[in-house]
C-alpha cells in the first residue's frame, strides 16, 4: 500500500484491538508454557502504549505552531 507523502494513518478500533489480543495470546501462550513472561510483557505493552501517547502529544504541539 502506497502512502502519498503527509498523508496520516489513523489506525481504528479494530486495528487497535487486534495488537491487544495479540499482547493477550503472547501472555496466555507465557502462562501456558510457564516462560515467566507474563509480567515483562504487560509492562512492556503499558509502557509501549504510554510513550506513544507522549510522543503524539509532543508531535501534535510541535507541528501546531
Amino acid at each position: 500500500m502506497n502512502r502519498m507523502q503527509g498523508e496520516l494513518h489513523h489506525p481504528d478500533n479494530l486495528q487497535v484491538a487486534a495488537a491487544a489480543a495479540l499482547l493477550a495470546v503472547n501472555g496466555a501462550v507465557s502462562l501456558l508454557l510457564r516462560l515467566g513472561l507474563g509480567r515483562r510483557l504487560l509492562v512492556a505493552g503499558l509502557r509501549t502504549t504510554v510513550q506513544l501517547a507522549l510522543i503524539g502529544l509532543v508531535l501534535r504541539h510541535a507541528f501546531a505552531s
